[in-house]
């Protein structure tokens, strides 16, 4: 199953391959050879939105508004948990709207804080910018 991330998220490490690469990441830290802000920054990275996940739980994100459905698989199996909803996209695009409100509302420090449109799109348009000039 494939699905699209509707926002920048932290993921897991993927180079970490499994319990033993993560153990060994524990070790070092334990040992005192990484701080804990390596660790954190070898532990976990950014995935930008956008990002293509393929995993067989990739539904999960899907059903939490976090990702939109790449293929038909993860579209149906987000469905099926989601019992009587009339249209997926619609509470994927929602989500993803008050999403967006919050993050202006934190920014302007008003939590009435009502944007138009066009502020939406600024800030997307702001944080695209962002993400392209990210090593």
């Amino acid at each position: 199953m494939k699905c699209r991330l509707l926002r920048d998220e932290l993921i897991t490490n993927p180079e970490l391959k499994g319990w033993e690469d993560l153990r060994a990441l524990v070790d070092q830290f334990h040992a005192g050879e990484i701080t804990a802000a390596e660790f954190d920054a070898k532990r976990q990275v950014t995935a930008p939105a956008g990002t293509v996940i393929e995993h067989k739980d990739a539904w999960l994100l899907v059903a939490m508004g976090r990702a939109e459905p790449v293929d038909q698989a993860c579209a149906e199996r987000a469905n099926r948990v989601m019992p009587g909803s009339a249209s997926l996209d619609v509470k994927i695009v929602a989500a993803a709207e008050a999403s967006d409100q919050l993050e202006l509302a934190q920014m302007t420090g008003n939590p009435q804080f009502d944007a138009s449109p066009g502020q939406i799109e600024a800030l997307k348009a702001d944080r695209e910018k962002k993400l392209a000039i990210a090593p």
